[in-house]
């Protein structure tokens, strides 16, 4: 909610019961930075001009604080007397700060009043709407919002906030999703990586090529979207798309004939044929079930982040810099199952 100085409208509701208002140090209180209407279940709280920052005529306010235990009044006494001795109104800002409460409020004084009166009043409703001479949507100066007040929490809703939180969700779904084939290296870079031509090289841990797109400023080339390949320069690359969608489907194709090449001659160079091994587009190397029919054994031969993994049903049994450890092991198990 926002104080005094903005053109500002609040209701709230339930009404406040009428000796709160009239006998308590929180209902002059709140007299004094809102209006009150008397109606016949209670004080009807309203204002069409904001909270009022600075409350006056502190002889009643003094009054009731030192008739009164209550939190607010007893950290009201010494700004009072402050006050009454300087000729000043008591500051609201000066009350929250002594309360340590950050943009104190008329929201704060009516949970006090939740806090106080437990089984008189459960909570509070506040709507509130900042209006201006003219229709203009401009959300600096028009807007609204509501706070839910019970004993124990405050949530508020701002319209400007709700609408930027939806605005940003629109624009957010709209834009292009590359998928989980794609990892975020930077702000605006992606990088997928392609497999190496031999198990060899992976051994040795030697870097995977990898496609690139990266969102570039439009004023550079009038163009958004550049996409690289480390394997490749010259001509081939870069090339640039105006749109995300472009660029990652040009990768995608360009991954997927490189990765066709790149199979058979991984299969080969490791001595294995296509029935022995299933590769996937991840890089990863997995054994096919070697198990007999029926078995509930299905041993896996794999790599992944630079390290060869040996799994049965998920449960890692063994890993290694070396692939040939593992597949000694694979070979062991195959054995046994076939005798």
């Amino acid at each position: 909610m926002h104080l005094s100085g903005s053109i500002i409208k609040i209701a709230v509701t339930p009404d406040v019961p009428h000796d709160i208002i009239d006998e308590t140090f929180e209902g002059a209180l709140i007299r004094r930075m809102v209006g009150v209407a008397r109606t016949k279940d209670g004080y009807e709280l309203w204002s069409n001009s904001g909270v009022e920052v600075a409350a006056v005529n502190l002889d009643e306010l003094v009054k009731l604080a030192e008739e009164s235990d209550s939190r607010l009044a007893q950290a009201a006494m010494p700004l009072l007397k402050t006050a009454v001795a300087a000729n000043e109104p008591l500051f609201i800002n000066e009350l929250g700060e002594a309360l340590e409460v950050e943009d104190f409020d008329i929201v704060h004084v009516l949970q006090e009043l939740c806090r106080m009166y437990p089984d008189r009043l459960s909570h509070f409703e506040i709507a509130w709407a900042e209006v201006t001479n003219t229709a203009t949507p401009d959300f600096h100066r028009l807007g609204g919002g509501a706070d839910f007040v019970t004993a124990n929490s405050i949530e508020s809703v701002n319209a400007k906030s709700w609408l930027d939180e939806k605005r940003q969700a629109i624009a957010k779904s709209a834009e292009y999703n590359p998928g989980a084939f794609w990892e975020k290296v930077g702000r605006d870079i992606w990088r997928a990586h392609a497999m190496h031509t031999d198990w060899a090289s992976i051994a040795g841990n030697e870097p995977h090529d990898y496609f690139e797109v990266e969102k570039i400023d439009i004023t550079l080339r009038g163009m958004e979207y550049k996409l690289t390949y480390s394997a490749v320069a010259g001509t081939l690359t870069p090339r640039y798309f105006q749109d995300a969608k472009g660029a990652f489907e040009a990768a995608k194709e360009w991954h997927r004939q490189i990765v066709g090449d790149r199979k058979e001659k991984i299969l080969k160079s490791m001595g294995l044929s296509t029935d022995e091994w299933a590769l996937t587009d991840a890089v990863l190397l997995r054994a096919e079930r070697i198990a007999p029919p029926g078995s509930e054994i299905a041993m896996q031969y794999s790599y992944d982040d630079h390290t060869w993994i040996l799994t049965d049903c998920e449960e890692e049994l063994a890993r290694a810099d070396e692939p040939e450890d593992l597949l000694g092991l694979l070979n062991e198990a195959e054995a046994i199952f076939r005798a």
